[in-house]
């Protein structure tokens, strides 16, 4: 797993750039990405399944093909990195 640092934003999903926990994974060539978002009383981390394709020289374009809450927390409990 990756640190998300995108730098960028991902059309139809939260902001990335400004998250304490965002994790992105390689997926069978697709783009997995895995954040987690504080309630008051409990703390959900989503998934998103990306599929990406290269246009041009540097450039990447990504479909989100799926995302949802993938695990739910209770309050008192929090994610750390491994």
């Amino acid at each position: 797993m990756t640190e998300c640092s995108l730098g960028m934003s991902v059309e139809g999903l939260p902001d990335f750039r400004h998250r304490g926990y965002c994790k992105m994974v390689d997926l069978g060539g697709k783009m997995a990405l895995l954040w987690e978002d504080y309630g008051l009383d409990n703390n959900v981390v989503w998934c998103a399944l990306i599929a990406l394709e290269r246009r041009g020289g540097d450039e990447m374009w990504g479909k989100v093909e799926w995302w949802d809450v993938v695990f739910t927390l209770d309050g008192s409990c929090l994610l750390v990195d491994a």
